[in-house]
């Protein structure tokens, strides 16, 4: 997460990275190689996939075809919670970090404080919860902006 905070706030390819989440159109009008840029983003993309799935099969010590279900819910929540907008083009890395510190403090918090439900019986509903106030707020936020 440091080096990939670092490769988009730090770096004219970061910067054009953001400039064509924002407005592909724009970017390429603006005389940025688009085609380029999205090949790298999603070659980036892939390789810290496979990473990630090298290091989550690691840690659990076996592979099933069903390991990870649901955890794109927990990466759209961190980064929508952290700031991230749905459309493209806004967010930061250390926002989707510190989301995803709330989100799990929220789950487990929510099982601290509901002693007959067991945290993981929830997730689901805690995190659409959470997304849908998140996407609700920012829209608003925007809007006014």
């Amino acid at each position: 997460a440091l080096a990939m905070s670092l490769l988009m706030g730090c770096t004219v390819l970061g910067r054009h990275l953001y400039a064509l989440g924002g407005n592909e159109n724009a970017a390429r009008l603006s005389g940025l190689r688009t085609e380029r840029l999205k090949t790298f983003a999603y070659g980036l993309a892939g390789m810290l996939s496979a990473l990630g799935g090298i290091l989550f099969t690691g840690k659990s010590g076996q592979g099933q075809a069903t390991m990870g279900v649901s955890y794109e819910l927990y990466a759209i929540t961190a980064a929508v919670v952290g700031g991230c907008s749905l459309a493209g083009g806004v967010g930061s890395i250390r926002g989707t970090v510190l989301g995803l510190l709330l989100i799990q403090s929220v789950i487990k918090g929510t099982g601290q404080v509901v002693r007959s439900i067991d945290s993981t019986q929830i997730e689901g509903l805690v995190l659409g919860t959470v997304v849908v106030l998140a996407v609700a707020f920012n829209q608003r936020v925007r809007g006014r902006g």
